[in-house]
Order: structure tokens, then sequence, then C-alpha cells
């Protein structure tokens, strides 16, 4: 339980998830990471960890920067590509998802592999290419941020970290000589790079110097924080708003009955959902660039161990804690829901209530008003949701799926049937399945998107 549900907090832009304009041209994000396989990767961590944790270790480093750099590129309009080295696009593809261009990495060293990446993303129409490791939790939104709009005024921009090196680099166009003959691994890289900077007479933007996790010392208690292997606080609820403010404060209060943080990720609410979540004594966040990028931004700001997203919308039944903690005690259970109830009572709602919770038990694929629960590590390990506008539940579920069994809590939840209203029982099932079959067909989301918001306008339309 909160000691304190009075002080609620607002975070504000400039220290973290605040609103900003997104940024002109094309924006090209770039991750390094290799693929966790036990005894050839984090071999320093090893003689700490074992070949298994070191490599568990990797895992969750590079799934939680790839969670950051999707809140990034939804604010900004960027793409994501992973360069890797060892592991193929397939694997990558289960562990982290869709929405990520997948690169093997290609050079003899890591200047030639660097050199290869940025010029892959120049010549394919990007102007500003920010390069990244994985090995740095503090390298968070802000930091990316910050880096994307200082390209906008300076050739280069690094991002030193303490033994020497450097964890980000940035670029507006090729720069070879930066790359060339360099003391990787030295810890007279960083100043060799900023030396050649100064030569070729560039602009240099310079972040602050960070901590990366290379060696046993550098695992620090908010290393562990950070990636999920330790949490304060035993539950985290997470609720994604926009314009819900007839229904935010009651699903505050309910959620706070067994939660020990309610944070609430709005998406640039035009009335005063907002304040109404914070009178009730959450966490809010303003991150107005989709339902997955607010659900990750709001992951990576949560202190809980497990992770319970809810809608707005919806209703928790009594005693929902410790029903989700018992559940989620079992290490090869990756998440659980409930089962869900439709308000109104209606045949219609009562029959679409009774085909989802059958697909939820038989195919093990509840959606996210069922209230989707996991362990924030892994949650975080995944990558985060894809930056979708619809289906990025389903998109998260097929994942949690390949980790795990996927539990449904026998206890309902109520959901609001308002959507079923609005458009009746029968169109809105049937745009469902359509939007199903065009996922499934692999539509491209930004189209999906598209499809789904015309037919519902259509829709209501007609009725009116």
């Amino acid at each position: 339980m909160p000691t304190d549900r009075t002080t609620a907090v607002c975070i504000p832009a400039e220290t973290s998830f605040g609103m900003v304009q997104p940024s002109t041209g094309n924006r090209r994000l770039i991750l390094f990471s290799r693929f966790p396989a036990p005894g050839s990767t984090k071999t320093r961590m090893i003689p700490l960890l074992g070949a298994a944790g070191a490599a568990s270790l990797q895992k969750s480093l590079t799934g939680r920067t790839v969670a950051t750099a999707r809140c990034v590129a939804s604010e900004i309009q960027a793409t994501i590509d992973v360069f890797h080295e060892d592991g193929n696009d397939r694997v990558f593809r289960r562990w982290l998802g869709k929405g990520l261009a997948f690169h093997p990495q290609k050079g003899t060293d890591l200047g030639e592999r660097m050199a290869h990446a940025f010029r892959m993303a120049f010549n394919t129409g990007a102007d500003r290419v920010i390069l990244a490791g994985c090995d740095c939790p503090q390298l968070g939104i802000e930091s990316i941020r910050q880096a994307f709009s200082a390209l906008d005024t300076h050739d280069v921009v690094l991002g030193p970290v303490q033994d020497g090196g450097y964890i980000l680099i940035g670029l507006r166009k090729p720069f070879p000589c930066l790359f060339e003959e360099m003391p990787w691994g030295m810890p007279e890289l960083y100043a060799e790079t900023r030396s050649r900077i100064h030569v070729q007479g560039l602009s240099l933007f310079e972040l602050p110097t960070r901590s990366d996790v290379d060696r046993p010392d550098d695992l620090t208690a908010d290393v562990y924080q950070s990636i999920g292997w330790y949490s304060e606080n035993r539950m985290t609820v997470i609720i994604p708003t926009r314009n819900e403010a007839g229904h935010i404060a009651e699903t505050v209060r309910v959620a706070f009955q067994d939660a020990d943080e309610v944070i609430v990720a709005d998406g640039a609410s035009e009335d005063d959902t907002r304040e109404r979540a914070e009178e009730a004594g959450a966490k809010v966040l303003l991150f107005p660039y989709g339902r997955g990028a607010q659900l990750n931004a709001a992951a990576l700001e949560a202190k809980g161990e497990i992770l319970a997203f809810l809608h707005a919308d919806t209703r928790l039944p009594d005693g929902f804690g410790k029903e989700i903690a018992q559940v989620l005690r079992n290490p090869d259970i990756s998440a659980c829901a409930f089962e869900l109830a439709i308000e109104g009572g209606s045949l219609g709602v009562r029959a679409v209530a009774c085909l989802a919770n059958i697909r939820s038990r038989l195919l093990k694929l509840p959606y996210g008003d069922q209230v989707l629960s996991m362990r924030r590590r892994d949650f975080l390990e995944m990558g985060g949701c894809v930056n979708w506008h619809i289906f990025e539940d389903l998109e998260l579920v097929l994942r949690l799926r390949h980790r795990g069994n996927l539990t449904i809590i026998p206890q309902k939840v109520w959901t609001s049937a308002r959507r079923w209203n609005r458009l009746g029982v029968l169109r809105t099932t049937l745009i469902n399945q359509l939007m199903l079959a065009a996922y499934v067909a692999h539509m491209d989301p930004c189209r999906m998107a598209a499809l789904y918001r015309g037919m519902r306008e259509r829709c209501v339309g007609n009725r009116e």
C-alpha cells in the first residue's frame, strides 16, 4: 500500500517525459548490441554472475535501451535500426518485436562496423543519425532527445562515459576519420575522438558523462533497479489515458487499494484528466505519442516489481494485487490477465465478453482491457511495446507467449460498454475482426490505424 497518496508528481518537460514538438527531417536511431549467448557476452561479468547471468544482464540492458529508444522514436518520428553481432534477424525479432529493423554488424573492428552503420543510414536518406550502445542504463529518454536536438546546430554529438570512451555518437553527415585507426576499448578513445573533431573544424555538443556497465563494480543498486532486477515496491499500476476525466479518479482510487504506485501516462488530454489523476494521488506523465510509447515511458519510470496495465474505464476486482502476485511467483508464467466482463448486461455485450474469454483461455490471447500484468524485468527485457496506435497489446502478448505460460485469472474485470454502445455490437465486432485480419496479413501499422479510424468515423456518421 502507498505510504502517502496525497503527493502527486507531474514530471516536467525539462527533466523527463515532457511534450516537445516532433523534429523535422529523417531521423535514424542506431543501436549496437550482440545476441546474449552465455559465455560470449559480458565476459567480464562471468566471475560474478556466471555465464548465464552475464548473458541475462546483456539481454536486460539491451531491452531497456530499446524501450527507451522507442519512446524517443515515437516522439520525433525517427526509425530504429538494431545492428547486432551474433544471432540473426529472426531471433532478435522474436525477442524485441516488430517496428525495428535488424542488420548484422559488418567490419573487422568496431570502427569499421560503426562507419558501415552510419553509411547505410545516410545512404538511405537519413539526415540526423545517432548511434548508441546498449550498456548504459543512465542513457535515458532525455539524453537521446537532447542529442537529436543538438544535431540541428552541431556537426557531432558525443555521450562520454567514465572509462574514457563514449556510449553515443551523433552525426549530420559521414565523417570516416572518426572511426579509422582509433584506440577502441582504451581510456584515450574519447580524447582522441574529440581531438579529431577539433582538427576537422567540426562543431561538437557533449552530453553529460555517464557510467556504462562493463565490470562487476559497475553493478550498483541503481543499475539493478533501472533494468528491473531489483524493485522498491510490490506493484505499479500503469494507466494510459486520453480524455478520461469521467473515469480516472475512481480508477486510480481503486488501483491504490492494492498497488504501491499508480502512474497515469497521459496522451495530451484536452479535458482535466491529468488534474483529476493528480488529485487522486497518481504520478502523471505527459507523453502524447501513442499508447505503446505511453506504456514504455511509464514502465521506465516505475518502481514496482510487477506492472499491471489498466485501462481507465476498467474496474479492478477486490484483491487484484494478491491474485496477480500469487500467479507471477511462478517463474514459468510470463504474464497473466483477468477474465472480461462488459458493463451494460445486454445480450450482445455478454456474447462479446464470452467470446473474449474463450479466446483468452484457449489461445492464450488476452487483450489490454483484461489488465495484462507481468514482471517489470520481463517487460523491459523485451524492449517494451511497439510504437503502434493499434494492436500494441496483441504484439506484446505474442512475444510473452514465447517466454512462458500465460495465465487467465478466474476473476472478472468490468470494462465500460461505451465502445460497443457507440457503434453497436455488430459493427464494433466486425471492425475488430477486419482489423485482426489486417494484422495477420502484416498490413503496415500506420495504414491499419488510419483504416481503423476511417471505418469507425464512417460508422458513427451513418448512425447519426
